[in-house]
């Protein structure tokens, strides 16, 4: 923004450039409006303007994203359970790391560095319609790259994930003995017995059912990530920018847009 002089600032210049930045991401025109407002506050009581301008524009609307993030009690009721379910290992790179579900979908052995301790995004399972002969659809996943290229990345990993891949690499060569031939091969970290891709919907079956043991309520794939984001941002204190490149968000705007609140929350 340019400097201007208090005197030419009146409602119509507040209300442009809050409408302006809102036009572009909603979160900022309202930290906009609030910031204009603690500004303008201050130079009205300092008698630098006469009136508060700021009185006269409409305080700009956000539709808020709620967000469903377990508290911490509930967060070590439900790694108990989930620790001893055929899903640990899934849990904790979405609660750990922020992979999305499709991610942790086309995760492969050869994608993890392990001297490094680090692992590198770049493709996706997504779900796929197909016709069949008799004319209906059925739905398929499918690995493809990534969407764009802010979401190839590579992350560090936490030394348990690590521990829990390599126990994960002697289960599925178990189930490779088992199947024989009939096992594929595709070197998936998360797969079905045989090898094969999950279903889409299958981890957040998986979750229903443990958080049910775990008697707190349903928690998504989602749900894990964004408590990644709050971590991330409460304790690592991280910035919103580098929690873009973390997640693989498009840009800044998008992931203020989401988790701005979670900020908030730390400062009051």
């Amino acid at each position: 923004m340019p400097k201007i002089k208090m005197c030419a600032v009146n409602e119509i210049y507040l209300e442009t450039v809050i409408h302006k930045v809102s036009a572009r991401t909603e979160s900022y025109g309202l930290k906009l409006y609030e910031l204009f407002s603690m500004a303008l506050a201050d130079a009205f009581s300092d008698s630098l303007i006469e009136y508060n301008p700021l009185k006269d524009c409409k305080r700009p609307k956000r539709k808020k994203v709620e967000l469903y993030i377990l508290n911490e009690q509930e967060k070590v009721m439900f790694i108990k359970y989930v620790k001893y379910s055929a899903w640990y290992l899934e849990v904790l790179l979405s609660m750990f790391c922020g992979l999305k579900r499709g991610e942790i979908y086309a995760l492969k052995f050869k994608d993890f560095n392990i001297e490094e301790r680090t692992v590198t995004i770049s493709r996706q399972v997504v779900a796929e319609y197909v016709k069949k002969e008799n004319g209906k659809y059925t739905c398929i996943p499918v690995e493809k790259e990534v969407e764009t290229e802010s979401a190839k990345r590579i992350l560090k990993v936490p030394s348990i994930i690590i521990e829990e891949l390599e126990k994960r690499k002697i289960r599925n060569e178990g189930e490779k003995v088992l199947f024989g031939n009939d096992y594929k091969d595709n070197d998936l970290v998360s797969c079905q017995n045989n090898g094969g891709y999950r279903s889409l919907s299958s981890m957040n079956a998986a979750l229903k059912r443990i958080c049910k043991k775990a008697d707190i309520s349903t928690v998504t794939t989602q749900d894990l990530r964004d408590m990644y984001a709050e971590r991330m941002l409460k304790s690592e204190q991280v910035s919103f920018s580098m929690l873009t490149a973390l997640m693989g968000y498009g840009s800044v705007e998008e992931t203020y847009e989401r988790y701005s609140d979670l900020l908030l929350q730390k400062t009051e």
